[in-house]
């Protein structure tokens, strides 16, 4: 009976406790999923974003739009850059317009103001200013398109605008170049004053707005001769054929070192015959200037620099005629001079 009752304490006194089981989830609170009886993260956790999209990426959350939808499509858009719009600019460059211009509409109450690059060409001897006119057209601020922009010349100026009339660019920009155009030849500084005025409209019948260029131009003189940097026969031929009783234009031309002509160089020529002999044909003149032959207006005629004569000869024979610039200071010394041989045959 002892025996048995020893045995049993025993075995009841050695019974065995079983550890729990870790368990595996989300351990974050703020996640949709969270486990409170995990104790390993298992890095499981999801999240639900503004769109209601529930995933594991926090980076690919959905944002509002200019609308203020979480997720939307919508952007700023249109020619007043509004939400969702879908303004354009009318035919009168308004944005959002009705497309209606008459002169009474007051859409056509543009603004304008001007900028001015300046610069400068020698014509006839004379340094002038030829100035880029740019006009800025624009209406509540926004570049107003394919508007008729007129450039005038006030109180009888001196010089052209090359073009009086254009239609602003994608910008609202129209340019015209001032080129003071003063065909007398100077000899000392002048100072001329040009007033533009520059018109705005939707076509030439409906200019509403102007602006006036002030422009002061210094012509400053200079001695002709002191520019001369190539003098030679035009075109530069070393020898010239002709048949007899043929007339023959020769030309020669005085250039600076930018290889523009230059204006106003007495040309004194000379003909020879063979040898030294007795010239065999005739010039109709023995003295030229050049450029005298440029009567335009604007000066656009491309003789600068150049003088000419006519050659005759009745027989066959050969002929060397001589082109020089004297120094005025002595003319028995001479500055510049070419020679063509002309044989008649």
């Amino acid at each position: 009976m002892i025996r048995r009752l020893i045995i049993l304490l025993l075995i009841v006194g050695c019974e065995e406790t079983t550890a729990p089981t870790p368990t595996h989830g989300c351990l974050d609170s703020q996640a949709t999923n969270y486990d409170a009886t995990a104790s390993i993260d298992n890095n499981s956790c999801t999240y639900i974003d503004s769109c209601g999209v529930i995933d594991i990426d926090l980076t690919n959350d959905c944002e509002q739009d200019c609308a203020g939808e979480w997720g939307g499509d919508a952007v700023l858009s249109g020619c007043d850059t509004i939400c969702n719009s879908t303004a354009v600019i009318d035919d009168c460059g308004v944005c959002d317009g009705n497309g209606e211009c008459d002169n009474n509409n007051t859409e056509q109450e543009f603004s304008i103001y001007h900028e001015i690059s300046y610069g400068e060409q020698t014509l006839n001897n004379i340094i002038v200013k030829t100035d880029t006119i740019t006009a800025f057209v624009s209406y509540e601020g926004i570049p107003s398109i394919e508007k008729y922009v007129e450039f005038n010349l006030l109180n009888n100026a001196q010089g052209n605008l090359t073009p009086t009339s254009t239609l602003s660019d994608s910008m609202g920009m129209a340019k015209s170049i001032y080129n003071l155009v003063y065909l007398n030849q100077i000899s000392s500084d002048t100072i001329i004053n040009v007033k533009i005025d520059i018109g705005v409209g939707n076509d030439e019948n409906s200019i509403s707005v102007h602006d006036t260029v002030n422009l002061t131009c210094e012509l400053k003189a200079i001695d002709p001769l002191s520019a001369i940097e190539y003098f030679n026969f035009y075109p530069n031929n070393y020898s010239i054929f002709i048949f007899g009783s043929e007339e023959l234009e020769i030309s020669v031309i005085a250039r600076d070192y930018a290889g523009v002509g230059v204006c106003n160089i007495p040309v004194s020529f000379e003909l020879i015959g063979d040898e030294d002999s007795i010239p065999n044909g005739v010039i109709n003149s023995e003295i030229g200037y050049t450029c005298e032959s440029n009567s335009t207006e604007d000066g656009s005629e491309n003789t600068f620099g150049v003088a000419s004569i006519t050659y005759t000869s009745d027989v066959s024979g050969i002929d060397t005629l001589i082109a020089k610039i004297l120094d005025p200071s002595n003319e028995t010394l001479y500055l510049f001079a070419d020679t063509v041989r002309i044989e008649t045959l």
